[in-house]
């Protein structure tokens, strides 16, 4: 790397401390994984799974901020080389696909207008759309198109002239994405890049100052959001949970055609500091239900961050080109990084197999070849708490680009120790319990009426429906509340 790309990211790493408190992957275990059990179980009950939710929304654009920038860099730590016999397969155009749009997309100044934002929206208008943009998404198996993605920072002047921009960085890339979640982009972030969900492994060529190409494989990715967020610089599928107090209004897109807009603002920011003020603006297609605009303003004192990016040459019902997943040259040397173990497909009955007794998946998933996996976190003895570990299942299936989720956990403890003061066993997993006899929430309202977990405790969180039955914690996750509650009243029982 050379010095140049060191003080980039040095630089870029300083402003966004300047702005959002870094988190540690230790720490983020650390928050998981308490002193005690009854810490431990406390961390996993549908309020703070809610929460948890919520927060993910914001990560994301901290690599945004540093990958867009910075380029592949970012993307891994280099852990070994390897030197594969493989060649490069030439990228192809689909020529039966459809061509929706050329047109150019705004100027920066065009995206997020400086006017006030009309009202806020009613329930029932943010509803309606949201029902219109997921009939549409449903539809709707894989897309191509470039994405412009341009990210820069401006601070006031001291004479209180206009302000003075400080960074600015522009780069376009031509992505395929597919409903799934794999990737395909070549352009300024990649020379070429892919994520497979099938595998969930994550590959790319770059160029190094000096004109000498690197290549990276990154294994064990559950999801696509980094390589996503690093060649596009949004979520192309929009979330209409979380959103504070936003406005409705309708505009022509970057593709030349009807579309809506909602504005969000958010104060605080990603910090919570009443210093922060953030903006952001999601443009969605009506013709596809895509996102396929973008912007973001995040303030603090005299110092502006924006993030403008957008889609154009969309191209519908594709394929991924025959590159897809990318190989490399005979002799490379390739850096490979991350957790072999870190996202594992399994069938249902693997899975089930693997997490034991308690085991359910929602019936209205089977037919739609799920993608499963299983995390299994252990947790070791300390100050006094026997060893343990946790289970969290994901169910994850999809209808075009709307993606449904059914999440489940539950702990063991390992060394066969009592449980300490406070917690009970229950069908061999463990819980936090008030009386000494029942899980805590045991009595709790419920508002599913069928299925396994017929009459467990229950609530509806935007669109997710937090479940906590015994010692097992659950989430249905669906486009609306009411597809979430039909995932929860479909689960059935699983054998090992």
């Amino acid at each position: 790397m050379s010095t140049e790309l060191d003080d980039r990211l040095a630089a870029l790493a300083a402003a966004w401390d300047d702005i959002a408190t870094p988190v540690s992957s230790t720490e983020i275990r650390a928050r998981a994984v308490s002193d005690t059990w009854v810490a431990a179980a406390a961390a996993i009950t549908p309020t703070r799974a809610a929460q948890a939710r919520a927060r993910r929304r914001a990560w994301p654009m901290v690599v945004v901020a540093v990958g867009v920038a910075a380029g592949v860099v970012a993307l891994a730590a280099v852990v070994r080389h390897d030197s594969p016999q493989r060649s490069i397969a030439p990228a192809v155009t689909d020529p039966g696909a459809t061509v929706v749009s050329t047109s150019a997309g705004p100027s920066a100044s065009e995206s997020l207008p400086e006017e006030p934002s009309p009202g806020p929206a009613t329930a029932a208008q943010l509803a309606e759309v949201a029902a219109e943009v997921h009939a549409r998404l449903s539809q709707l198996n894989g897309f191509r198109a470039t994405a412009t993605v341009r990210s820069f920072q401006q601070m006031a002047s001291v004479d209180g002239t206009a302000p003075v921009v400080t960074t600015d960085d522009t780069r376009v890339n031509a992505v395929t994405l597919m409903a799934d979640g794999s990737i395909w982009s070549e352009g300024d972030s990649f020379l070429w890049t892919s994520y497979d969900a099938a595998t969930g492994v994550s590959r790319g060529a770059f160029e190094v100052p000096g004109g000498a190409t690197r290549y990276q494989e990154v294994v064990g990715w559950p999801d696509n959001s980094t390589p996503l967020l690093l060649v596009v610089g949004f979520y192309p599928v929009m979330h209409f949970d979380g959103l504070r107090e936003p406005a409705l209004r309708e505009v022509t897109s970057p593709l030349g055609r009807p579309a809506w807009v909602i504005t969000a603002p958010s104060p605080g920011g990603f910090s919570g500091s009443p210093q922060d003020e953030l903006t952001e603006a999601f443009t969605i297609d009506q013709q596809t239900g895509l996102v396929v605009a973008y912007e973001r303003r995040l303030t603090n004192g005299g110092t502006e961050n924006r993030l403008e990016a957008h889609l154009t040459d969309l191209v519908v019902d594709v394929e991924l080109p025959a590159a897809f997943p990318g190989s490399f040259p005979d002799g490379a040397v390739v850096d490979r990084s991350g957790d072999p173990n870190g996202f594992v497909p399994l069938s249902v009955q693997q899975a089930a197999a693997a997490f034991g007794a308690g085991f359910v998946v929602p019936s209205v998933a089977l037919a739609a070849s799920p993608r499963v996996a299983l995390v299994v976190t252990e947790m070791p003895s300390q100050a006094g708490s026997p060893a343990g570990a946790m289970y969290q299942a994901t169910i994850e299936w999809h209808t075009g680009f709307v993606t449904s989720s059914f999440g489940l956990t539950k702990s063991v403890i390992t060394d066969g120790a009592l449980p300490p003061p406070g917690m009970i066993s229950v069908d061999g997993a463990w819980c936090t319990s008030t009386d000494g006899v029942h899980c805590q929430y045991y009595d709790a309202p419920s508002i599913i009426t069928a299925g396994a977990w017929a009459g467990a405790p229950s609530q509806v969180d935007g669109s997710m429906v937090s479940i906590t039955n015994g010692p097992f914690q659950a989430t249905a996750m669906g486009p609306t509340a009411e597809a979430s509650l039909a995932i929860a009243n479909s689960l059935t029982t699983v054998e090992s």
